[in-house]
């Protein structure tokens, strides 16, 4: 697969004009008003991993954007000050984040947002914008994060192909831990609403034409994968994990583990007993300490004839 994402050159870049239908009230009117903000502690409701764990932090900006002529003209007009907030704000995506960093650099983005959003050109406009998603997906306000989403959707049209994968990834994963908040208190039907709209974004990605690089395909198909499941749908689930497990690779031996893990859930409930046994076995050369595998591999093997 291609490394290098194709990217959409020569956007127009001017002065960023406040969208006049872009009001409180048109923000606020948002799917996620209706449900409940609670924290997700768990990915699967039969299992006990963490959701850092079924989700590992691979998201990284990409190389460095060349901006066109017309482009360099605005960046070289922003004043010093400017320039170094978008230059602290740009860490977000190469470094790890502790609570302090996200509380410094939220209150970074919204003085910018404040005082300076008039300067911005669109690109910076809407990376501001996907960096703002970025650090209240780390706090897990889903609520807010939507809203940021929802502004974001009225540049679409000036996305690079960079900006379009986080924002559909961001989207997918906002519906998809909405539906995991709603499945928690038994409120299936409205979950999976939940789940069929984080799939479709996922989708959209998919289907969009966009070269992904190998990471990134292999997050956002296990993340389908993952909708697949709570969707019920274990058969396409299986398809697409058997190719996910053909191209993993062992740099990122969580984001492995946890395939295996999935896969061993999804061959149970498709009554594979041995595929399933050794879905977990696999599993646990990587966490061989983990006592709720060892015990499904004990129960499932009860059920093989003699």
């Amino acid at each position: 697969m291609d490394k290098t994402p194709k990217r959409i050159s020569n956007i127009p870049e001017e002065k960023l004009d406040t969208n006049p239908d872009m009001t409180k009230e048109a923000i606020a009117k948002t799917i996620d008003d209706l449900i409940y903000d609670s924290a997700v502690s768990e990915v699967f409701k039969e299992d006990s991993h963490n959701e850092k764990e079924i989700f590992p932090d691979i998201i990284k900006k990409p190389e460095k954007y060349i901006p066109t002529p017309a482009e360099q003209l605005n960046i070289h007009s922003y004043d010093w000050e400017l320039q170094q907030s978008l230059a602290y704000i740009d860490e977000i995506f190469v470094k790890k984040t502790t609570n302090d960093d996200i509380k410094k650099w939220l209150e970074e983005i919204e003085n910018i947002l404040h005082h300076k959003k008039g300067m911005l050109t669109k690109r910076d406009y809407i990376w501001l914008l996907i960096s703002k998603v970025r650090l209240l997906n780390d706090q897990n306000k889903k609520q807010l994060s939507e809203k940021v989403l929802y502004e974001l959707s009225w540049y679409e049209k000036y996305f690079t192909q960079e900006q379009k994968i986080y924002f559909y990834f961001f989207k997918g994963n906002n519906y998809y831990l909405h539906g995991l908040d709603l499945f928690s208190i038994k409120y299936n039907d409205k979950a999976r609403i939940f789940f069929l709209k984080a799939r479709e974004s996922f989708d959209a990605l998919l289907t969009s034409g966009i070269l992904l690089e190998d990471e990134w395909y292999k997050i956002i198909m296990f993340r389908h994968a993952l909708c697949d499941y709570k969707l019920g749908d274990f058969y396409a689930t299986d398809t697409i994990l058997s190719e996910l497990s053909n191209i993993s690779s062992e740099n990122n031996k969580s984001f492995t583990a946890n395939l295996f893990l999935l896969h061993g859930h999804v061959y149970y409930k498709l009554q594979k007993i041995e595929k399933a046994i050794d879905a977990y076995k696999k599993y646990l050369t990587y966490f061989p300490n983990n006592e709720d595998v060892k015990k499904r591999i004990r129960l499932l093997s009860d059920q093989l004839p003699e």
